[in-house]
C-alpha cells in the first residue's frame, strides 16, 4: 500500500528534526565556524592584496622612471665629471692609463648606486607579504587536514 505525500508510514520514526543526533548538530556548527573564517581570511587577504600591489603599482612607475633617469644621467656622467676626473687623472699623473681608470670609475660608481636603487624597487615588485601569507594559509590548510572537525 502506497503512503499518501506528506504523511509518514504507519513504521517510520516520528522523531521530530529538533532531535537529530548531536554529532550532525556539531558537524554542522563546525562547519559553519570553518565557513566564517575562511570568509574572514578571505577578507583579510583581499585587504592584503589590494595595498600591496597599489605599492607595487607605486614602485613600479618609480622603477620606470628610475630607468628614464639613468640614461641621460649616464650620458651627462659620460660627458661630464668622467672626463673632467680622467683629464685631472692624466694631468697630475702624466699616465693615460691612471686617465682611462678615474674616467672608468666614475662611471662605475654611478651604475653601482643606480642598480642597488632598482634591485630595492624590483623587489617589493614580488609581493612578500602576499606571498607570506599564502604560504602560511596553505600550510595551515595542509596542516588541519582541510575540514573542520580533522576527518
Amino acid at each position: 500500500m502506497s503512503v499518501p505525500p506528506g504523511q509518514l508510514p504507519p513504521d517510520a520514526d516520528e522523531a521530530p528534526p529538533s532531535e537529530q543526533p548531536a554529532g550532525v548538530e556539531q558537524e554542522l556548527s563546525a562547519w559553519l565556524a570553518w565557513i566564517q573564517q575562511a570568509a574572514e581570511a578571505g577578507g583579510t587577504f583581499a585587504q592584503l592584496l589590494q595595498t600591496e600591489v597599489r605599492l607595487a603599482l607605486r614602485s613600479a612607475r618609480q622603477l620606470l622612471l628610475l630607468g628614464m633617469l639613468m640614461l641621460p644621467l649616464l650620458l651627462m656622467a659620460w660627458l661630464g665629471m668622467s672626463s673632467a676626473v680622467g683629464w685631472l687623472a692624466f694631468t697630475s699623473s702624466g699616465s693615460v692609463l691612471l686617465g682611462l681608470l678615474a674616467f672608468t670609475a666614475v662611471q662605475l660608481v654611478v651604475l653601482v648606486l643606480l642598480g642597488r636603487k632598482a634591485k630595492i624597487l624590483r623587489r617589493r615588485l614580488r609581493l612578500p607579504a602576499t606571498k607570506q601569507q599564502i604560504e602560511s594559509f596553505m600550510h595551515g590548510a595542509s596542516k588541519d587536514g582541510h575540514t573542520p572537525t580533522g576527518r
